[in-house]
This record gives structure tokens, C-alpha cells and sequence, in this order.
């Protein structure tokens, strides 16, 4: 679909944007309007910045975070799971809730082969992107990420080993074609039991992790000194817009809050916002839960994170912790499947890592993010309402893209030229929202 008339907006002046939330991409885009000199005033209904990322899955910055939303399916394995709904470990759980029979057949239509290497190829394009902006502005500033440079993929079986080599559209820099064995594993991190039961491992360099809420926290500290506004506890409600249908700023709880332009970053609360306007993306929920343990003081974890490609776990080093993030759910979810989300969590960690952390005492967390069904952000202006710009339904891949992502919309914003074409990401992609 071609791009709506208004999604290139040149030659507007915008000295003030609002932005309306602060999580991973409210705080990312913060900084990029800042550094270009707008005025930003951020809203966030919590109690503060960041609340979500405490305990937010992974930090994960590499290619394969999209592989088990959108992957290459024959026609009979798609119609098979548009059928029965089903829920192979490796791949994304298709819980099915109320209203989302249409978003799966949308996703599913996206794993048609072809349809799946373009959407992947535009996901590497964009965390390539971000990660390259995220070691500028860490570069620059002196930011700390607390980065793992190694992350192993392993297997139980050799064969499967062999099978899953990445392939190079899918991976930034070098790959280690050499499988690792679990000897060879354990010797970069020792804190892996040798009764894991790991055939062995592929990693590729750079396939990173960050502490993305220690890194966050540095982010909001630094919007400040550049003049950013935050208002927490303030409920955006609906849009303000001048006689000419522009929006040009929010109603709240506490009043009305104007600019020359609104950014709409409000995970869950993006949805609602824009129901206000009567304007709907064909978003659906994703649940995530994660489990983070605090290291035993005679454990000396390597900076290696881990994923257990037979169980869909990421194992993710965290400073004196490790943290177990599982697999996502689509729509509606119960207790019940969180609770043995959990229990599942619980035992991976146990049996991959034992006593190297007090896995009886770890913090457990959930989570909701909104996803498209390509798994794809929108970012960029929504045509039928000048003046709103959005970078939401980043679904939980927002480490890998926000900063990219806030680099794209800021271009869009301040009318300069994208470093790489914003057009996949466009909100208006699946019809006129």
C-alpha cells in the first residue's frame, strides 16, 4: 500500500511536541527531539518513568527476538494453526482471546515465506538501525548499558545445531559457523551446570543484551539536562485539536497540556487513545512474564546470556543477577498459564544454572505490550489526523527498536530526511486508520 499523502509532512515548524508515555520508546524519542532542540513535555500516567522496566523481558538487541512472531510456514502448517490453535514451544503461544481470530489470520498471513523474509529483513533493518543509534548516543554521553557481547543459542540435539545456523540477512557482523560445544560453553561461563543436557551452541557477534531499565534510568536523567518535562501521574484522555482538525495537544486528568504536535508512545494505553478519535490499528496484547534471580555470592557470572532455543527461554546476565524470560501470549490469558509460565521459568533456571543463583527467591514479573500483526512498530505521522505522530506497538521487542524508532519519527517530526526508509513501519500500512 502506498503511503498516504500527509505521511511526509514538510516545511511545519514544530517547536513544542508532546509525548504520551514514558516508557522505553517515550524516553528514546525524548532524547532525539531534545538533542535536535524541541521542546518536549512528556506524560505518563504512572507514578514515574519506566515502570514496566524494572522487570521487562530480555534487553535482547538481536534479529532473532522476531523469529517465533513471524517466521517462513508452509500453507499446510499455517492452516493448521489458524485451525486448531495450536502452541509449539518454539513459536509465539497462540492463546487465542476474544476478537483476535482476525489478527492471527493476519499474522498468519505474514508467515507465507516471502511475506516472512521481507518482514524479517525489515525488522534486522531497523534494530540494526537502533543499535547503531543506541552505541552513538551511549558513546557520546557515557552511558552505561551493562552489555552482553555473547549470547549462545543452544540446543539438546546436535542435529538441531546444524539445522538452525542463522542466516546472514538476519545477522549483524561476523558468525561463529563453529558450533560450540557444551564444554567450550562452559568454559565462557562456568555458571552453566554440565548437566544441562545442551548438545552445544551457536552465537554470533554482535547478538547482544542490555540492562535496558539501568540504561533507561540514564536516559531520563540526561532528557532532563536537555530540558525535558516529565508530568507522571497524569492520565492523557483524549486529543485537542484546532479549528483546522489539527491535533496539537492532550486532555488529562489535571488539564489540558498544548504543543504544535503529539507523540503518541502509551503501550496498553495507546489503543484507548486512539479509540477517542475514533481511529483503531489492528493491535492485539501480548502477555510476557519474566523471573530474575539474584546471583549466590560464590557465583562469578561471565557477561554471556543464553537462550534455550528448545524451550524458547532467554537466559539474560544482568549485573549481579540473571534473568528468565519466557515466551509471549496473544490475547486474553489466565492465572492458571501464568502461574506454570512461572513454574516452567523456575525449572529452566534451575536446571541450566542450579545454585550459581537463589532461584527460591527470585522476583517474579508480568507484562503487556500491544503488537501488530507483522510484529512491526507503527511509527510516523497518522494522515487522518495531522499534528499525531505515533511509535507504539512495538509488542516486546522495544529494547531492540526504540531507538531506532525514535530516531525515524523524530525525522518525520522535524522533516528531515530518514536515515532508512520509514515506509514498512508506517501506521497506516494494513488500510486508513
Amino acid at each position: 500500500m502506498s503511503p498516504s499523502p500527509g505521511y511526509f509532512q514538510k516545511g511545519i515548524v514544530l517547536d513544542r511536541v508532546i509525548i504520551v508515555g514514558a516508557g522505553m520508546a517515550g524516553i528514546a524519542s525524548a532524547l532525539s527531539l531534545a538533542r535536535r532542540g524541541v521542546q518536549v513535555c512528556v506524560l505518563e500516567s504512572a507514578r514515574g518513568p519506566l515502570q514496566a522496566a524494572s522487570y521487562a523481558p530480555g534487553g535482547y538487541l538481536g534479529p532473532a527476538a522476531l523469529h517465533s512472531f513471524v517466521q517462513p510456514l508452509s500453507a499446510f502448517e499455517r492452516m493448521r494453526r489458524r485451525i486448531a490453535c495450536t502452541n509449539p514451544a518454539k513459536s509465539l503461544r497462540y492463546r487465542m482471546g476474544s476478537g483476535q481470530s482476525d489478527f492471527l489470520s493476519r499474522c498468519l498471513a505474514f508467515c507465507e515465506p516471502n511475506s516472512a523474509d521481507l518482514v524479517q529483513s525489515r525488522f534486522a533493518a531497523l534494530i540494526g538501525y537502533s543499535r547503531s543509534v543506541l552505541q552513538s548516543v551511549t558513546d557520546e554521553y557515557g552511558l552505561t548499558d551493562y552489555r552482553s557481547r555473547v549470547l549462545l543459542h543452544a540446543w539438546r540435539a546436535a542435529d538441531d545445531i546444524e539445522k538452525n545456523r542463522p542466516t546472514p540477512s538476519y545477522v549483524f557482523g561476523e558468525v561463529r559457523s563453529n558450533p560450540l560445544t557444551l564444554a567450550q560453553m562452559r568454559a565462557l561461563d562456568p555458571a552453566i551446570l554440565e548437566t544441562c543436557g545442551f548438545a552445544g551452541a551457536l552465537c554470533g557477534a554482535p547478538d547482544d543484551t542490555i540492562n535496558a531499565a539501568f540504561l533507561a534510568r540514564q536516559v531520563v536523567t540526561l532528557c532532563k539536562d536537555l530540558g525535558v518535562a516529565f508530568s507522571c501521574r497524569t492520565q492523557a484522555e483524549g486529543f485537542i485539536r484546532n479549528r483546522n482538525g489539527r491535533v496539537i495537544g492532550v486532555r488529562t486528568n489535571t488539564g489540558s497540556v498544548q504543543g504544535d504536535a503529539v507523540l503518541l508512545c502509551a503501550g496498553l494505553g495507546s489503543a484507548q487513545l486512539l479509540k477517542s478519535a475514533a481511529r483503531t490499528l489492528p493491535m492485539a496484547p501480548l502477555t510476557a512474564v519474566s523471573l530474575t534471580a539474584e546471583l549466590s555470592e560464590s557465583t562469578d557470572l561471565s557477561r554471556i546470556s543464553l537462550i534455550d532455543e528448545d524451550c524458547g527461554i532467554l537466559f539474560t546476565a544482568m549485573d549481579q543477577r540473571i534473568r528468565a524470560c519466557g515466551l509471549a501470549f496473544l490475547g486474553a490469558v489466565e492465572d492458571k498459564e501464568i502461574e506454570a509460565e512461572y513454574r516452567r521459568l523456575y525449572d529452566a533456571g534451575r536446571s541450566v544454572y542450579g545454585s550459581a543463583a537463589d532461584w527460591n527467591r527470585a522476583r517474579y514479573w508480568r507484562g503487556t505490550a500491544l503488537a501488530l500483526p507483522d510484529a512491526l512498530p507503527a511509527l510516523g505521522v497518522l494522515p487522518s489526523l495531522p499534528g499525531l505522530y505515533l511509535n507504539c506497538a512495538h509488542g516486546m521487542t522495544g529494547a531492540a527498536s526504540a531507538f531506532g524508532s525514535a530516531e525515524i519519527v523524530s525525522d518525520l517530526i522535524t522533516g528531515r530526511a530518514a536515515a532508512i526508509d520509514p515506509l514498512p513501519y508506517r501506521p497506516e500500512r494494513f488500510g486508513p486508520a
